[in-house]
């Protein structure tokens, strides 16, 4: 691993960096000072498996309706199978729970779901999305991306109206402009599968 210091830490943070992969796999990353979120593709039989999670380093004070989401190149792929969330919060490393409810938006360019962050004293919370993607072209697909992203609720805001009014595609989130005031934004990070497929 290479040290760097904090001075150069402090400047990759809210970047997307490509950190880790296998062949043919770039999976990527955005950090803040709050939260850390990965985006991952994993190879499967005749599919891709497209990955978000979102990890806590200090717990939010506001606990409200937060969206996560996966974006993906259309022309490409489509999202097939189940669609899978679930967060996990821990009162201590021996005690956690975990809920998997959440209202999911379906579209042609990416998947989402808005979910209500956990109320009470937790020394960890995190939550991920998944979906498997299929190719919906009979050419051959050489390169596709994975399109993470997150956005917090900084006020109360209702399930609902978080659900009717953003959208999820190529770069990440789109939150309308009725509610953007209602949330913080995040660079989203992007996930590069190549080959041929």
């Amino acid at each position: 691993s290479e040290e760097v210091t904090e001075e150069e830490y402090n400047n990759i943070k809210d970047t997307k960096v490509a950190q880790y992969g296998t062949k043919g796999i770039t999976n990527g990353f955005t950090e803040t000072t709050g939260k850390r979120m990965d985006t991952t593709i994993t190879q499967l039989n005749n599919k891709l498996r497209y990955k978000v999670t979102l990890k806590w380093k200090n717990m939010p004070v506001v606990r409200s309706n937060d969206i996560i989401g996966i974006g993906l190149d259309s022309d490409k792929v489509y999202a097939s199978g189940n669609r899978t969330f679930s967060q996990t919060y821990c009162t201590s490393v021996a005690s956690c729970s975990s809920n998997t409810s959440a209202m999911i938006k379906n579209q042609t360019t990416g998947v989402g779901a808005v979910y209500t962050l956990p109320s009470g004293n937790f020394v960890f919370m995190s939550s991920y999305l998944y979906y498997d993607v299929s190719k919906n072209t009979n050419n051959t697909v050489t390169s596709t991306y994975a399109y993470g992203d997150y956005a917090h609720a900084t006020s109360s805001i209702s399930q609902i109206i978080a659900n009717n009014n953003y959208t999820i595609g190529y770069g990440g989130l789109g939150i309308y402009s009725t509610i953007i005031s209602y949330y913080d934004s995040m660079n989203y990070a992007e996930a590069h599968w190549t080959g041929s497929w």
